[in-house]
């Protein structure tokens, strides 16, 4: 898939929607004109103002997708205070390069886990479930690429049957702790719905399907 981005958001003051724009003029060391951290008044601007990890953030519309889906709701893009909006792009592997943005050049330089100020419009516990299951997810990833490097290693006679089988045993532990972490996640939520009085029977059968 071709990466793409699929939407720019701004917004002008402190825990103000974020509101769709067709295109925006990005400032080399103050950011999105018009957004909120580019006038200094975003709800972090003090704390960051001496570093540059705030001028633009990103964030993947498959998570977004996945968020919705796993809590049964539909929450807008916009709604998750990032500025950009991609698909087709694993934003972690872009920490530490420079990339290119229709006409700017970023650098990537941290991942922008979600914070605090955003569980406020989401549910803290739902929000610190998706970042845990987003990394274990990520630690399932990188141990299944390195056994399967291991097991290359061992049929050319650089590895060791030992090296593979501790690869294998390090692959079982991420997809443990990822599967604890997804649980944790369902019922976070279950937990947040019960207490806004919105949880339903249609609800739990979707707990159940996620747990097949």
């Amino acid at each position: 898939m071709t990466p793409t981005v699929v939407g720019i958001y701004v917004g002008d003051a402190p825990q103000a929607p974020l509101l769709a724009q067709a295109e925006v003029v990005l400032e080399a060391g103050r950011g999105v004109v018009g957004d909120r951290y580019y006038a200094g008044t975003g709800t972090f601007s003090k704390k960051l103002e001496d570093r540059h990890d705030w001028e633009v953030t990103l964030i993947e519309m498959e998570e977004i997708q996945r968020f919705n889906d796993s809590n049964g709701v539909a929450r807008g893009p916009g709604e998750f205070r990032r500025n950009i909006v991609t698909r087709g792009v694993r934003l972690n592997d872009l920490v530490g390069r420079r990339f290119v943005v229709g006409r700017a050049t970023l650098d990537g330089i941290r991942l922008c886990e979600p914070c605090a100020h955003l569980a406020k419009f989401v549910g803290s516990a739902v929000v610190a479930g998706m970042a845990q299951v987003q990394s274990t997810r990520d630690a399932v990833a990188a141990a299944q690429a390195s056994l399967a490097a291991t097991r290359v290693g061992r049929e050319v006679g650089n590895r060791t049957q030992t090296d593979v089988l501790n690869a294998i045993q390090t692959l079982a532990q991420a997809q443990a702790a990822h599967a604890q972490a997804r649980h944790q996640f369902i019922l976070g939520r279950l937990q947040l719905q019960q207490a806004a009085g919105a949880l339903t029977q249609a609800d739990l059968a979707n707990v159940n399907a996620l747990l097949q």
